[in-house]
């Protein structure tokens, strides 16, 4: 007589060898995958999900989950994230995050896939927090960007660029002509400058400006040419940033027709010709995409690598390798499919007394036996056709008893 293992204890998979509902895996006694096992009433129980009751004594929760008060939760500074079952830490300053959970640290906020401040406040590392803008005259930090665009911390109060005066109608600073140099036939202006009505002026306006840093007239800038900051330099719609005109930080240039164009989101239009599309987006046949190795993920605005075999996975985006799906936060075949690891495929499942080549290949609890799906211990047991599974057979049963 075979002896009936006990939880963790030596098993056979040739037959019946554990307590119900314990079943043989690798030699020993255990709860089917996804279970847990309670000796308390020597039951398997399925693993608890987020925000499910659990229980304290043993690792009752589906991993990374542990159970704090009776439920199910992440650890402490970590938050749920659904799509993939994991718990991830919440994110700081400039940090990736997930615009469908609470995933940052307070104050900030997810906001295009990054951790930021509300509009009109900037962040300060020390103490970690969200300030708002200055404006005009008011105080500023001069360790961070803190100021209403266009102002500048300057002393420690937001004003005006040197050579330039604040209009408080438009919340604008303006180039300051008051600078401008008189002349006359006997006071001949200095540098490359012409006298005009009095006042020292540029020769060729329509193609260049005056630059009150130096006094002198110089070429209005094309893309990716030399400009200040400090008056109109650059050809429209290009603005002066950082000694070069170029497009807004959001932009990307177009040479056939000198223009400033919004760089393309996820499934927008875009040009092969320049890099269109924002970062890692690339631009595939005529729209903005991933690589066709990766999946869009909206939340992060991220281009993931696809999921391989038993990795996780998303059940809100086609986020597995072809022909695999998202199953309980894995990626795996259909329930009435296996999985070929030589040449990743999933092939349907055999059914009883049907052609099989794996163990994999055949259905519920049935074994492949001489090329045949057939019940585990035949002397011993019989197939339901009803449902398709091997039961212990009653002249069995008669010997056992």
């Amino acid at each position: 007589m075979v002896k009936i293992g006990r939880y963790k204890e030596a098993c056979s998979t040739a037959v019946n060898s554990c307590y119900s509902p314990l079943i043989c895996a690798s030699g020993l006694c255990e709860c089917e995958t996804n279970n847990y096992y309670n000796s308390d009433s020597n039951t398997c129980n399925t693993f608890r999900r987020y925000k499910e009751t659990c229980s304290t004594t043993v690792t009752s929760c589906f991993s990374p989950l542990s159970c704090a008060s009776g439920l199910c939760e992440c650890e402490t500074n970590y938050y749920y994230n659904a799509d993939y079952n994991t718990c991830n830490p919440f994110g700081r300053y400039k940090e990736h995050c997930s615009m469908s959970e609470t995933s940052c640290y307070s104050p900030l906020s997810c906001a295009s896939g990054l951790c930021e401040c509300e509009p009109n406040h900037f962040y300060k590392t020390d103490p970690n927090t969200c300030n708002t803008f200055g404006r005009y005259t008011e105080p500023c930090s001069t360790d961070v960007t803190s100021c209403f665009s266009p102002l500048i911390c300057a002393s420690g109060v937001c004003g005006c660029e040197t050579n330039h005066y604040y209009n408080e109608d438009d919340n604008t600073c303006n180039i300051n002509e008051i600078g401008r140099e008189t002349c006359s036939t006997m006071d001949p202006c200095s540098n490359n400058m012409v006298c005009v009505s009095g006042l020292c002026d540029c020769e060729y306006p329509e193609t260049q400006y005056r630059d009150p840093n130096d006094n002198s007239c110089k070429a209005i800038g094309r893309y990716e040419e030399p400009c200040s900051t400090a008056a109109k330099s650059c050809y429209s719609p290009l603005k002066c940033a950082s000694g070069l005109c170029k497009c807004e930080t959001t932009q990307y240039y177009k040479g056939d027709d000198n223009t400033c164009n919004t760089f393309g989101r996820y499934k927008e239009p875009c040009s092969t010709a320049v890099s269109s599309c924002y970062s890692p987006l690339i631009c595939a046949s005529g729209l903005c995409e991933c690589n066709t190795t990766h999946y869009y993920n909206a939340d992060y605005n991220t281009c993931n690598k696809l999921g391989s075999y038993k990795e996780p996975c998303s059940t809100s985006v086609s986020s597995c390798s072809s022909p695999l799906t998202c199953v309980s936060g894995l990626c795996d075949c259909d329930t009435t499919q296996y999985y070929n690891e030589d040449d990743n495929t999933c092939n349907t499942r055999t059914k009883y007394n049907e052609r099989c080549s794996t163990q994999l290949s055949c259905y519920n609890k049935l074994v492949c036996v001489s090329g045949r799906c057939d019940c585990e211990s035949p002397g011993e047991q019989y197939h339901d056709p009803i449902d398709n599974s091997c039961k212990a057979s009653k002249q069995f049963y008669g010997v056992m008893l």
